[in-house]
């Protein structure tokens, strides 16, 4: 996969990387946001919104990301993938996933 990629894992919750591209983090949330909205060993809803070259990122209903893409040939439509962010041992799990095609303004 490359491409955006909204991030899960201890010390990259809700941030948003660029994967096999610019292989870099594009926005990273603040960490005392992540200790407020974050429920360790609970489901966390994640939300991603990505309208044009703006991508927003949600934790439990708080924005920690709000990400404009200057570079404009980047391309903006690709493919959808599920992961974790590496570097440790852990157990994921994803339930009530929902796609949903926004309508043009």
């Amino acid at each position: 996969m490359k491409g955006y990629q909204g991030d899960i894992g201890p010390g990259y919750w809700a941030s948003l990387y660029d994967e096999s591209r610019r292989n870099i983090t594009l926005a990273m949330p603040d960490s005392a946001l992540i200790a407020k909205a974050l429920k360790l060993g609970d489901w966390n809803d994640f939300e991603i919104l990505a309208e044009g070259n703006r991508i927003r990122i949600y934790l439990n209903g708080r924005q920690t990301i709000d990400y404009n893409e200057t570079d404009h040939n980047i391309p903006q439509s690709g493919f959808i993938g599920l992961q974790i962010h590496g570097g440790g041992k852990a157990i994921v799990s994803y339930k009530d996933i929902l796609i949903k095609k926004l309508r043009l303004k």
